[in-house]
């Protein structure tokens, strides 16, 4: 993390109770964040009617019958867009990675300002395949709009959340801070996060005592990757994609 390497986060946070292995084994080496909930950084969201099958891989988007069908956010405008240029990257990595996304920029890849934006054109019409976190596509398909579905290309990538505390709090609001890291891994917290009923409640719990909610799949049967194999520190590949995929504007 950017803010942890500039020294601005408290670190050695008391681990909470109850996390699963695949959480534990995300919370820094030094201790300074901690995940809240597990979700992939990029699937795709499609509608169920579409006149060609979901891509097993990745560079199934290149195929001739999927051509300038895809759509994606900036992750130089919308932070949560990051995960989505990482599925792209993730079977060759940061730097190998970009020959990929340059072809699908020829292929005709949408770029759009914002998640919303790129979800309003898949309903639209304008595109057919939607490139999102998957909290975003499994919500929007299972309590929005059930003419849509939510694939999972491989390689699929994991993308936690994750909450830091500022390094320099005084003892009282340390304190407090902690008790709601706490709070938000436990049971009751995890419950109360899936039961939002909006877009960033479609997680995979990070407490081992609750399960996910209805229709996300096995995690594990996805054998998700770190998004740190893919890129240690994400910016200079969404500095590359600002200049190189977007250019002087959308």
């Amino acid at each position: 993390m950017a803010l942890d390497a500039r020294g601005l986060l408290a670190r050695h946070l008391p681990v909470p109770a109850g996390l699963s292995p695949r959480a534990a084994a995300l919370i820094p080496p030094d201790g300074s964040a901690i995940p809240t909930g597990l979700e992939l950084g990029g699937v795709l969201l499609m509608p169920k009617s579409a006149p060609f099958t979901a891509p097993a891989h990745w560079r199934g988007l290149l195929a001739p019958s999927r051509r300038g069908l895809t759509g994606m956010a900036d992750p130089g405008m919308d932070d949560a867009a990051w995960g989505g240029l990482a599925s792209l990257l993730a079977a060759e990595g940061w730097p190998a990675g970009r020959g990929f996304v340059t072809a699908l920029r020829g292929a005709g890849l949408h770029i759009y300002a914002s998640t919303a934006d790129t979800v309003a054109a898949l309903r639209s019409g304008a595109i057919q395949l939607a490139l999102v976190r998957s909290a975003v596509a499994f919500h929007i398909a299972s309590r929005v709009d059930p003419s849509l579905d939510a694939v999972i290309p491989a390689p699929a990538v994991l993308m936690p959340s994750l909450i830091a505390m500022p390094q320099h709090l005084d003892q009282a609001l340390r304190q407090a801070a902690m008790a709601f890291i706490a709070f938000a891994c436990s049971p009751a917290g995890q419950r109360a996060a899936l039961a939002a009923d909006d877009m960033d409640s479609s997680f995979w719990p990070v407490n081992a005592a609750v399960s996910p909610p209805p229709g996300l799949p096995n995690l594990a049967g996805l054998a998700p990757r770190d998004p740190h194999a893919i890129a240690a520190n994400p910016l200079p590949a969404i500095a590359w994609f600002a200049r190189e995929m977007v250019g002087s504007g959308l």
